[in-house]
């Protein structure tokens, strides 16, 4: 991903529902978490993107290159 130019993809984890309970999109618990130092800040936004420093909480109204997995 970092090749390819994209500093934040949005990997599909957000507090939307409830602030500071994180779940995935599709309604699954998070039973693993790689969150960069001093986050999560559920005040910066409600969706999670990964960067090179580890995950980080970002407004949901911004773009991000995102990733999918196989269902």
């Amino acid at each position: 991903m970092w090749d390819l130019g994209h500093e934040q993809v949005w990997i599909g984890l957000n507090d939307q529902a409830s602030d500071g309970d994180f779940i995935w999109s599709d309604g699954s618990n998070v039973d693993f978490n790689a969150w960069a130092e001093e986050q999560p800040l559920s005040s910066e936004g409600d969706c999670v993107v990964t960067t090179p420093w580890g995950w980080v909480v970002e407004s949901c109204d911004d773009e991000y290159a995102f990733v999918c997995r196989e269902m």
